[in-house]
């Protein structure tokens, strides 16, 4: 489980509203509508409300806007969006279901936000089909009641009207607070303590996403025009200042180096105010280190210059492996346009599969009518001979491989179907003795009581499962709690185990059906390549077997004596 904080600055509630309803599309965020011009409703979700109903969200946070005149300044933080994320294991090995995942998230909600006012929306699939459980919880940045929780760290500002901001330790506490439930539940914990090194939020994340599309579609035209691209990542803005910040850490020896280097080599002013830094660029308000990330702060560059001090190779060190990083990267871009597919499918070959290839496709003697289409035509042979799989290969290895893959491939999904009962049934045992520990006192009560019946009544529902228990683990040897969890852990070990190499042979296989387009046109010359090889392979044993025989009868007339004959 994983907790995401959004502060919004402009907010509009019936948007978002409209957004956890209707479906829209993942990285432009548009409405989808349908054949008819209607709009498209999400197939599954759950909605709750805090302190109000869902569809009333909107009107009473603006209501609650007006009585106490605020949120009216665009630069207001309006809302907070708060977003936990599900291990998609706990869908398919821990029994997490859509209704299971929203009651949790409705419980750390009540916990760790009372007296807010929101909704809380639970959706089946993530970003990207993930494939696991997630709920949004939008809430107006104004308190609506007095309520205080307990990870709330100040309680002065949680009167209703006043503004709550998750500052840092209030993150943290609401982290706990779900890695506390996560363990009850026995569903994967986020664990995060900290924050990451790079704060990413979600709109520099949707502009490289977008920026990193349209350099890859820029590259694709100048590999097809023949040329060879200048950079093959996507900087955003942020990023480049990351960038520049360590690098400009990472080779002085004091801060006024530091600064330095950030302005003649960067462009990047160090501005500092009451102890605090912000670095700028001109005509821009930059970037605040608590934006950039932890890494960036005064206190992390401080420590990186004084180690730069205190061992002043590790300045060469950096500089040596900023260059060889700058070499491979130019070495990639160049491997990666026309040049570099025509110097990989040129002389000198190798005396093996990948060099039979490179030959096919030169004897192919194609003619190209552009440098797009020769791209087309060679991309595919350069990626396919670049694979360290193909080296050492023989044409007949790989069609044996492809052969046994389908059948591999249904073997190891009925091993799978096997491991997953196998869990299931280390599921129902754990529950079952669980039950068992948890219940078996209640038997002796209801031995003791006084009216069997009325107890009976009052903890039917125990009582019965404990019943079953009993009939369930009849002939099944007990267990020590140790013991019951290394049974799950290991058959729980058996399907992950399973499941990866499913997709690893899966992934053979549709490599090898990608591959196969490929090989076809060349395949008559790749075989008479191999025979050829085998023919030459054949004479050098031959010449060699000739050569040993030679060698074995000119040491056997060297062995008779002189005077034989006499």
């Amino acid at each position: 489980m994983i907790l995401k904080c959004v502060l919004c600055s402009v907010a509009s509630y019936g948007e978002v509203l409209d957004y956890l309803i209707f479906q829209h599309d993942e990285i432009t965020k548009a409405k989808l509508y349908d054949g008819n011009g209607n709009r498209l409703l999400r197939p599954v979700y759950l909605m709750d409300g805090l302190n109000c109903t869902p569809m009333a969200f909107p009107w009473m946070a603006e209501e609650l806007n007006r009585e106490f005149r605020k949120n009216t300044d665009p630069k207001d933080i309006q809302m907070i969006h708060y977003i936990i994320s599900y291990h998609p294991d706990d869908a398919e090995y821990r029994g997490l279901d859509l209704h299971r995942a929203h009651e949790l998230s409705l419980e750390w909600a009540r916990r760790c936000l009372p007296g807010m006012l929101g909704v809380v929306c639970t959706h089946e699939d993530g970003d990207h089909h993930a494939g696991n459980f997630h709920t949004h919880i939008i809430l107006n940045s104004l308190k609506y009641t007095d309520e205080i929780a307990q990870s709330m760290k100040h309680p002065d500002l949680t009167r209703r009207g006043n503004r709550f901001n998750p500052r840092r330790a209030t993150c943290l506490a609401h982290r706990e607070i779900l890695d506390e439930i996560a363990i009850r539940e026995d569903l994967t914990p986020g664990y995060s303590g900290s924050f990451p090194s790079d704060r990413i939020n979600n709109r520099e994340y949707h502009v490289r996403y977008l920026g990193q599309k349209k350099l890859d579609e820029e590259n694709r035209k100048i590999i097809a025009s023949g040329g060879i691209p200048t950079r093959k990542v996507f900087l955003t803005e942020k990023q480049e200042y990351r960038i520049a910040v360590y690098d400009a850490s990472r080779r002085s020896r004091d801060i006024a180096e530091f600064k330095r280097i950030l302005w003649e080599e960067h462009k990047i002013r160090l501005m500092e105010t009451d102890g605090k830094w912000r670095y700028v660029r001109e005509g821009t308000k930059g970037y605040s280190p608590g934006t950039l990330g932890p890494a960036y702060y005064r206190e992390v560059v401080e420590d990186r210059v004084a180690w730069n001090r205190k061992y002043p190779d590790e300045i060469a060190r950096y500089l040596k492996e900023k260059q060889r990083q700058h070499g491979l990267e130019l070495a990639e871009l160049r491997a990666d346009s026309l040049p570099g597919y025509l110097e990989t499918l040129s002389p000198p070959y190798s005396d093996d599969l990948v060099g039979d290839i490179c030959r096919a496709v030169n004897a192919l003697g194609w003619e190209f009518s552009s440098k797009e289409e020769q791209v087309q035509a060679l991309k595919p042979y350069a990626e396919l001979v670049r694979q360290p799989y193909m080296h050492n290969r023989k044409l007949s290895e790989l069609d044996r491989r492809e052969k046994i893959l389908p059948s591999l491939l249904d073997e190891w999904k009925g091993k799978l179907a096997d491991a997953r009962k196998a869990l299931a049934r280390q599921e129902t045992l754990c529950f079952f003795r669980n039950a068992q520990r948890d219940y078996g006192p209640l038997k002796v009560e209801l031995a003791s009581s006084s009216d069997p019946e009325v107890f009976r009544k009052e903890h039917w529902r125990e009582l019965s499962t404990l019943e079953a228990a009993e009939r369930y683990l009849k002939d099944v040897p007990p267990k020590t709690p140790e013991e019951q969890r290394e049974e799950y852990r290991q058959a729980y070990k058996a399907v992950r185990y399973a499941r990866s190499l499913i997709q690893d042979i899966q992934e053979d296989l549709d490599w090898f059906h990608e591959i196969r387009p490929l090989m076809d046109p060349i395949r008559p010359e790749l075989e008479r390549a191999q025979e050829d090889r085998n023919l030459r392979r054949e004479r050098v044993l031959e010449a060699r077997r000739r050569c040993a025989r030679e060698d074995a009868s000119r040491e056997e007339k060297h062995l008779i004596p002189p005077d034989y004959e006499r």
